[in-house]
């Protein structure tokens, strides 16, 4: 990515926009790490999973448009091409997986260095927080075409609220349909993950059409 890219630029104002919320999701997770690397106990790492895939990405999503100030209108008005605002705003997305990604895979580190136990996979938790990592891909992608569209504008928060209890409601269902269809839990988790990925890539598409019809 080009120094002056303004891909580059709408991704620090991302960054700098749900600083305040996302830094105590990201402080949340330090702490969880730490209870659990000194408990042993995998539902500190069940909930640090939920809060960085999970909670992170929402504040991120969230902050995206400056809503009260009307800044996704006035950036329309800029002269940025509107792909590169709707590329910024998605790749916002992954970016913030990336900082707890970091910390779980610390955590796993320190754990291996420290010589303890292995996990027990089959942990109904353990598991479900594995489908929390798609849970930001699917919240984005439902968001993201609804809030662009004509009735999703000014109503961003109910409408990811919304998102939030569909990716809840998800992570909930999921033992169920296991048990139901007799599939293992890892399975429904990975599927989750993937139905997820590809609402995400497909309404970058949807939204790219709104995007193009978008008056000032």
């Amino acid at each position: 990515m080009k120094r002056n890219s303004p891909i580059r630029g709408l991704l620090t104002f991302s960054l700098y926009a749900s600083l305040g919320n996302a830094s105590l999701a990201l402080l949340g997770c330090i702490v969880l790490a730490i209870v659990f690397l000194i408990t042993d106990n995998i539902l500190f790492l069940s909930f640090l999973k939920m809060c960085g895939f999970l909670i992170m990405p929402m504040y991120v999503i969230l902050s995206l448009g400056d809503k009260e100030g009307r800044w996704e209108r006035f950036q329309l008005t800029m002269p940025i091409k509107r792909s590169s605002l709707l590329k910024a705003q998605y790749l916002s997305v992954v970016l913030s997986l990336i900082a707890p990604a970091i910390i779980v895979a610390i955590t796993f580190g320190v754990r291996a260095f420290l010589q303890m136990e292995a996990l027990e996979d089959d942990d109904v938790m353990h598991v479900l927080a594995l489908a929390a990592l798609g849970m930001p891909f699917f919240m984005a992608g439902i968001f993201f075409p609804l809030s662009s569209s004509k009735l999703g504008r000014g109503k961003e928060a109910p409408l990811l609220t919304i998102c939030q209890f569909a990716a809840l409601a998800i992570l909930l269902i999921a033992p169920w349909a296991s048990e139901q269809f007799g599939l293992p839990l890892a399975i429904v988790s990975v599927s989750t993950i993937a139905v997820s990925l590809v609402i995400f890539i497909a309404s970058f598409f949807v939204t790219s059409a709104i995007y193009s019809k978008m008056d000032f």
